[in-house]
């Protein structure tokens, strides 16, 4: 039960990976309903903090279509996630996704230089 309760703040190895699935799935009504309260224009950069899954990147990727979205998240499974799922703004540098705890935030808009 520890190691379930655990990949919950920081998901990883298979556990974690499943969790992040769960989690993509299962977060999407109130996802979704949240975004809606945003004003996210198409030409945003935005940074989604804690980003998990993905799925919100994904998300936030079609409310920016000429903008940008950066992902952080200090768990490496879900960075790797999360860059699989969006791989291809990723590609187009539409998308970065950093490994990073919070209190190092990133500025959205400037391209990583690691």
């Amino acid at each position: 039960m520890n190691r379930f309760l655990a990949n919950l703040g920081k998901p990883e190895g298979f556990g974690g990976r499943l969790t992040l699935t769960a989690m993509n799935i299962g977060h999407a009504t109130v996802s979704k309903w949240g975004l809606k309260y945003l004003a996210i224009g198409p030409q945003d950069a935005v940074l989604d903090i804690g980003c998990g899954g993905g799925k919100n990147i994904q998300r936030m990727l079609k409310l920016t279509p000429e903008g940008r979205v950066c992902g952080l998240d200090y768990a490496g499974a879900s960075v790797e996630k999360s860059g699989r799922l969006n791989a291809k703004a990723v590609r187009k540098g539409r998308c970065e996704i950093r490994r990073a705890a919070c209190r190092r935030t990133p500025d959205p808009a400037t391209p990583s230089t690691s």
